[in-house]
């Protein structure tokens, strides 16, 4: 993977045909639009996890999905993401040590649609992580909950600047189609912004409007990727767009389950 990191205002990396061809053609020809469709709700983006078993089912048919979300959720990626941003855990202020992890995939958490067997497996396995988490921790092990979603969004859809969730170190987006209006310009992009404050201690999730200046526009493009530091002043959001086409992507993020506040 040849790129730069870029460090400044937080650390992320942009990396363009991240699949070779033949690899990544294979995945977009395949993308599961059919799992959408039977979505029925009237929000802009729907994520569905892989584990959901509607998507087990779907992965079960299709070796090349297999093998790319195979290669997401292993050890060899997950280590290089962690290691990718080692230098700049303590520069950003996190406030934990990842040197000893303990890495495990996360469980399907959507409930709906599922039979009352189904529910309750669930239940049992949420639980038997919480418990193993808490062991993990009394042994000071961090325990890394890996998260992998397939997503689409549609016309209408758009973020404001923020932030992830607190309890997740790196977030990854993956994109497997490029989004242009008719006259071929650019859409929905992914923005990146800066807190106008140079005071963490001001930096909030959900800033408001005049808090934050973008400093970059990046293009949505089949087979890139994009993999950020989710530091305190990781802001990103989303332009809203206007189109037929959908915008398809994988969401990747590496979580710490067994401690709260890991940002100071």
């Amino acid at each position: 993977m040849s790129a730069t990191i870029k460090k400044k205002p937080f650390p992320y990396l942009i990396i363009n045909n991240f699949l070779n061809k033949k690899k990544f053609n294979n995945l977009s020809k395949k993308f599961p639009n059919y799992l959408f469709n039977n979505i029925k709700n009237n929000v802009f983006r729907n994520n569905i996890h892989i584990n959901h078993p509607d998507f087990v089912k779907f992965l079960n048919n299709e070796k090349e999905w297999t093998k790319f979300i195979e290669s997401l959720t292993g050890k060899k990626f997950v280590n290089y993401l962690l290691k990718l941003f080692k230098n700049d855990f303590k520069k950003f202020d996190l406030n934990i040590s990842l040197d000893k992890t303990y890495q495990y995939l996360s469980y399907n958490f959507d409930r709906s649609n599922l039979n009352m067997i189904s529910k309750i497996k669930i239940g049992l396995k949420l639980r038997f992580f919480t418990l193993r988490n808490l062991l993990l921790r009394i042994l000071g092990i961090i325990s890394i909950r890996i998260d992998v979603q397939c997503a689409r969004s549609k016309s209408g859809y758009s973020l404001r600047p923020h932030t992830d969730q607190r309890s997740k170190v790196i977030v990854v987006l993956f994109y497997l189609n490029d989004m242009r209006d008719a006259r071929g310009r650019y859409i929905s992009n992914l923005n990146l912004y800066k807190n106008k404050s140079n005071d963490p201690k001001t930096w909030t999730r959900h800033p408001k409007k005049n808090e934050t200046t973008k400093f970059k526009s990046v293009h949505i493009t089949k087979n890139k990727i994009i993999i950020m530091l989710n530091s305190k002043n990781a802001y990103h959001g989303v332009d809203k767009f206007k189109s037929k086409n959908y915008r398809k992507f994988i969401y990747l993020s590496l979580s710490v389950a067994n401690y709260k506040n890991i940002w100071n």
